[in-house]
């Protein structure tokens, strides 16, 4: 059974009889989406974090560096102003990564329809089931595309860490 768009209208397509394996799989649907809120939520704290390391690094570099160095010199440095530009960079990726998509999880007003209260408790659950597995997919992309920039932006902020670090040792 599946939805189908007919001039505005929705109509309901059975597809016949279901196993008895449906209701087994209904008890995934609302913990599918729980699970990619979670993971949406991790990926996104990670990214907030990762930016707020670099700031940190970024700030405190020059503060420890002068410490240890008395005669470093902050804006001359070719290695400093490499590190800045890379902190840039990261929080440009930050900025990318929390638009590069959102989570789609059900929406109580779409079920709260005429075509949907009318199902079936059988078709109901095959529908959910179906919905479920397509935005479950559409999810993954959204959160696998995320950790594909974190793990751009942890990279790049080793590459900070190692320039602020001959900076200072070099000054």
């Amino acid at each position: 059974m599946h939805l189908e768009s007919q001039g505005g209208k929705v109509a309901v397509m059975s597809t016949g009889h279901v196993s008895g394996g449906l209701n087994l799989a209904y008890e995934y649907v609302i913990p599918s989406f729980n699970w990619m809120l979670a993971r949406s939520d991790s990926i996104n704290s990670r990214l907030q974090n990762l930016i707020g390391f670099a700031a940190a690094l970024t700030i405190g570099a020059p503060v420890f560096g002068k410490a240890v160095r008395e005669h470093l010199v902050v804006v001359d440095s070719p290695w400093f102003l490499s590190a800045a530009l890379i902190f840039v960079a990261i929080v440009v990726l930050g900025i990318v990564a929390a638009r590069v998509g959102t989570i789609t999880v059900m929406d109580p007003g779409v079920l709260n329809s005429k075509t949907w209260l009318n199902l079936s408790d059988q078709d109901f659950k095959m529908q959910a089931l179906e919905w479920a597995a397509k935005h479950f997919e559409k999810n993954s992309t959204v959160i696998n595309r995320k950790a594909d920039i974190l793990r751009i932006m942890s990279g790049m902020f080793i590459l900070e860490t190692v320039l602020l670090g001959i900076w200072i040792a070099t000054a």
